[in-house]
This record gives C-alpha cells, structure tokens and sequence, in this order.
C-alpha cells in the first residue's frame, strides 16, 4: 500500500505535521501542494492520500481548493486530511465536496491547534506553541494510523451553536476575505531600511512574486499572492512589513527546525522527506 502526504506550509506548522504523519505511516512520500500545482495535470498516485494544510480566514486556502478541483487520485482508497489550526466541520463539509467532483470523498478529518501565524491580527507565536502542537499531535497521529488502518470513516460535525456560527458569523466573515483579497493584503508587503537585499523572501515566496531589484524586494501585482507570511516570517532582519498594520510591532515566528530551504522546496514537484 502506497501513502502520500500532500502539504502546503507557508511557516512550517503543516510541513512539520505532515512529517511526523509520514514517519508514523512509512513508508510514506511527501509531495507539495504547489510543485504538484505546476503541473497541468496534477496527478498523486498512492492509495492512501494525507492532505495537511493551514486555516485561512476559518476555511481552506485557495491554493488547497485549487488543488482539490483539480487533482487526480486515480488508486485512493482512502483520503483523509488534517488542518494546522482547528477549525469548524464545514472545512470537512467543503472539502468533501470538492472531492466527489473528482470522483472521490474524505474518509476522515483532523485539526491541531498549531502556532498562529497571522500576526497582523495575533501576537507572533513562540516555542512554548510548538511545543504544545507537538504534544498535540503525540495524540493526533497514532489516531489518523488506527483510522487508515481500518478504513474508518470520521468527519466532525459541529455541534447547534458552533453550527449556526460557522454557517453565519464565520460564512460572512470568510466571504468578505475572500471578496476583498484579505482586505488587498497582498498589495500592502514592503521592506523597510532594515532590508539587506539577502534574497531570504524571494527564496521562500511559494506564488513567485518576489523579485530582488537592485537589492530591494519587489512584490509583483501577479501571480496571485498564497498570503503564507512565509516572506514576512523568515526574513532574518524582520525588515518585511504589512502596510496599516501591526508588523512593525510585533515579532515573528516560524516552526523550529523547518527553515527557508524546506519552505522553498514545495515550488519544486518533489519535496522529499
């Protein structure tokens, strides 16, 4: 039996679940959502198939809808998926969805409380958050290997009020993310004088926006900005920032042990384990 891990990780919270989920299930491959995404014709070839990713804006990111409309699974027997941050049952909802018109469905679906990233809201995580992830997953991965073993199917459903805030407040609050482009956060990244043209956010920069002129990063109106702060979390100077907002106040994060070079492989269609 073959497993596949597909991941997408902007600050390494998913790239590190998705490798302890494949130390658990070995022997087990790792391929990146957006390397898989170059492709036209996306293709993972495993009969079990992981999906690992981040929560934006209380739903999936784009690039895992993406990724979910147009990936082709022809030998999964079972598919299951495991958010970095918790989430309400209409992710697992959506996600379903989007599969069957694949021709396929989600078995099963997990979350873990990561480390926050989005510091334009939050205050910048530390290593007591990673630690506490890991404790989380100590609990989480054993379960999603009894899951896979026996097939079993396992989809959340929220309970009556976090049912009718996730089909309200949270609906609402998600379509006007997605409606205004996080609020054209895209358009607002820049570096301040503390930027040493070291090249660290155009390395990381998973759409490929980023481009080093005359020593200054430049974030290009197209692709489309993935909005994973990889730019903003690993620049070693913390010279990038978020116009009208609270970057230049805050620190930054990303998951211990998962550097640059692991962010920067995902654009590559192998990311190795």
């Amino acid at each position: 039996m073959k497993t596949t891990i597909c991941y997408f990780s902007g600050t390494g919270n998913s790239r590190h679940a998705a490798d302890r989920l494949a130390e658990a299930l070995a022997p087990a491959g790792l391929e990146p959502v957006v390397g898989l995404l170059a492709s036209e014709r996306p293709v993972v070839d495993a009969d079990t198939v992981g999906i690992v990713f981040p929560i934006h804006a209380f739903t999936l990111p784009h690039v895992v809808e993406d990724f979910l409309e147009r990936v082709e699974m022809p030998n999964a027997t079972y598919v299951f998926a495991l958010s970095t941050r918790e989430c309400s049952g209409r992710v697992a909802l959506r996600m379903d969805r989007l599969l069957r018109r694949r021709g396929r469905r989600l078995d099963s679906f997990y979350g873990v409380r990561g480390p926050q990233s989005y510091i334009t809201v939050f205050p910048a995580a530390t290593a007591d958050h990673a630690e506490a992830m890991d404790r989380k997953l100590d609990v989480v991965v054993p379960t999603i290997v009894d899951a896979v073993g026996r097939r079993s199917q396992t989809i959340p459903k929220d309970g009556l009020v976090l049912g009718i805030v996730a089909g309200t407040l949270l609906r609402l609050m998600t379509w006007i993310y997605r409606r205004t482009d996080s609020y054209h956060l895209a358009d607002r990244f820049y570096s301040d004088d503390r930027c040493t043209g070291c090249g660290t956010c155009e390395t990381v920069c998973l759409s490929g926006r980023i481009r080093i002129e005359e020593s200054t990063p430049v974030w290009d109106r197209a692709p489309a900005c993935l909005q994973c702060f990889a730019c903003l979390h690993y620049c070693p100077e913390q010279a990038v920032q978020i116009r009208s907002s609270r970057t230049e106040r805050t620190g930054r994060f990303h998951f211990p042990g998962i550097g640059p070079k692991i962010i920067a492989e995902q654009k590559s269609p192998a990311a190795g384990g």
